[in-house]
């Protein structure tokens, strides 16, 4: 009896080791993110990093921002890459970390078009 509850608490143990190193690994970073220049055509963006994992539309579909998670792993943190276009041309990427536990999908920002970055610049 006695070697039943070691054996069972050794298992736990060694699973929830396994589950902890496993959400520590260091996250994939998406590599092609170093791709995306100002100037490139939406359907390149696609063929470079694939589908976003969010995804926003202005009103007269001149405008959208994309977001992708740099990784699908269950982590405290996570970095996030966002791509906004003008007209489907890249006019800038930038990054922020989500904080929350789940996946990265769960804490994206809401964006607001004014930070787009065609946007600021001086007119």
């Amino acid at each position: 009896m006695r070697t039943s509850k070691v054996f069972l608490k050794t298992l736990v143990l060694l699973c929830l080791g396994i589950f902890i190193i496993g959400c520590a690994a260091t996250p994939k970073p998406i590599e092609p993110m170093d791709k995306i220049k100002v100037g490139l055509e939406e359907d390149d963006v696609r063929n470079i990093m694939d589908l976003p994992d969010f995804w926003l539309s202005s009103e007269d579909e001149k405008e959208e921002v994309w977001q992708y998670c740099r990784t699908k792993r269950f982590m405290p943190v996570n970095d996030v890459v966002v791509v906004w276009f003008l007209e489907r041309k890249v006019t800038g990427v930038e990054t922020y970390k989500n904080v929350g536990f789940g996946g990265c999908e769960m804490f994206f920002r809401t964006l607001k078009w004014e930070n787009a970055p065609h946007r600021r610049k001086v007119r």
